[in-house]
């Protein structure tokens, strides 16, 4: 398609078209303008505000137009595609791009509609509001399997906003399975973290990934696929199908809603993904007073240590893991009697993760078992009433004692010291102590300092 110049004109491109279109919030505006060359208009806009080259090769432009506002002003690009997978790409800025060629370019139709701010006019050449008002996934153009990353794009987007796949769109996906090697994990972790903070239909986006056969690089939830589990305890079907209405359980939580922060929505929401994996290997049919169950011992052990190695293959930062496994590994925990003690030495189990965050998971646990268990289990309740009373919903008891006590009671510091310290606090948490001098009495009877120290 030939270019022919235009006159200079700005428009509202992709996800904040999309997103208005819904009626949903929009927070970020990406403008693409028309008909100016690259040094032009970044004259135009240092005349107007602060600007930041940073994409300026591809023709992106950060624009402030005062403190605290930021927008993306782009110029239309081609994209050449020079080798196989995500980065095979040449990209140049085409300022007098004709307005199809430019959206021909996008991945969905849905985000390949523009408005124009002074016409007050949609511009839609591919169908896109068609497709949202269908909840309907399609394809822009074939150039769509050029870039392998707009199969995992696919996958966010429908959990998103709860969107069906169009059947050539999948059939294009499968035919770019082997492409998956070539992306690279930080930009996998960047749609998995889409997914899991932003989804309202979850469980449609992990049926998007295997119904455009791609979840088969996912092996641990991949393989849930067909893993029984009892009926008595699970009448919606096999894990995989526990795993989907976990995670949409989650989101329409109440607690959800309000009061958790992206990073703890990560959390929780990968807990739900991930906290059965381990069945795949543990579970088993076994004769109970003359019945036959389906159980899956020691799979919570097991899910933790899978978490891991998924949550490694994504990209995900270390912290997150770090929070991950201790909800996964712990996510039984309804099984015991919430005591006291059993309840404080839980909390301490779960750093830097909280009973709060549990409770969620095992809500979620319970409730995605199909319509006959919506209401509140009583042994989550159980725990969370303990926890509250105890004050250890948020975290572990803070540690009575601390190094600066023992220095004044002539303990000498270095690794003596802190193997003291963690003896000290082990015995707080099994006592129950709440007063630092319970602690301090225990430590001088266990283990005097040295007599040559506090002579």
């Amino acid at each position: 398609m030939a270019s022919i110049k235009q006159p200079a004109k700005a428009y509202l491109v992709g996800g904040c078209v999309r997103d208005a279109l819904l009626g949903h919030p929009v927070h970020d505006y990406d403008i693409e303008v028309y008909g100016m060359p690259m040094e032009k208009l970044l004259k135009h806009l240092q005349s107007r505000g602060r600007t930041d080259a940073v994409g300026k090769s591809f023709g992106v432009i950060k624009w402030s137009p005062k403190p605290g506002e930021t927008y993306d002003i782009a110029l239309p690009r081609k994209e050449i595609n020079t080798d196989t997978g995500h980065r095979g790409f040449s990209v140049h800025a085409d300022p007098f791009l004709p307005l199809e060629a430019a959206c021909e370019r996008r991945d969905f139709t849905i985000n390949a509609m523009l408005y124009c701010p002074l016409e007050k006019r949609l511009i839609d050449f591919f169908g896109g509001k068609e497709d949202l008002k269908k909840r309907q996934l399609r394809h822009t153009s074939e150039a769509f399997h050029e870039d392998p990353l707009r199969v995992m794009r696919g996958m966010q987007l429908a959990g998103r906003f709860g969107l069906s796949p169009h059947p050539e769109t999948l059939t294009l996906c499968r035919s770019m399975h082997s492409s998956f090697a070539s992306l690279p994990k930080e930009r996998l972790w960047e749609e998995w973290k889409k997914w899991a903070t932003q989804s309202t239909h979850p469980s449609m986006g992990l049926c998007f990934l295997r119904e455009a056969g791609w979840l088969s690089h996912y092996t641990s939830l991949n393989q849930m696929i067909g893993i029984p589990q009892d009926p008595h305890w699970h009448p919606e079907g096999d894990v995989w199908e526990h795993t989907l209405l976990v995670c949409d359980a989650m989101v329409g939580a109440e607690s959800w809603q309000d009061g958790l922060s992206c990073e703890d929505r990560l959390a929780i929401m990968m807990a739900c993904l991930l906290h059965d994996t381990g069945k795949v290997t543990t579970t088993k049919t076994i004769l109970k007073e003359g019945l036959q169950r389906i159980v899956s011992p020691g799979h919570a052990q097991v899910s933790s240590r899978l978490s891991e190695v998924f949550l490694d293959q994504i990209g995900a930062p270390l912290w997150l893991t770090q929070r991950v496994r201790p909800l996964v590994q712990e996510h039984m925990m309804h099984l015991q009697q919430p005591t006291e003690r059993a309840v404080r030495r839980l909390s301490r189990r779960l750093e830097p993760e909280s009973i709060r965050h549990l409770c969620h998971l095992m809500l979620a646990d319970a409730r995605g078992r199909g319509q006959a268990s919506q209401a509140n289990p009583t042994h989550v309740m159980a725990l969370k009433k303990t926890a509250e009373k105890l004050e250890v919903t948020h975290g572990a008891p803070k540690p009575l004692v601390q190094g600066k006590q023992l220095l004044s009671m002539g303990y000498p510091p270095g690794k003596e010291m802190g193997r003291l310290l963690t003896k000290v606090y082990d015995q707080q948490i099994e006592q129950g102590w709440s007063q630092r001098q319970s602690a301090l009495t225990w430590l001088l009877e266990a283990y005097p300092p040295p007599q040559e120290a506090s002579s």
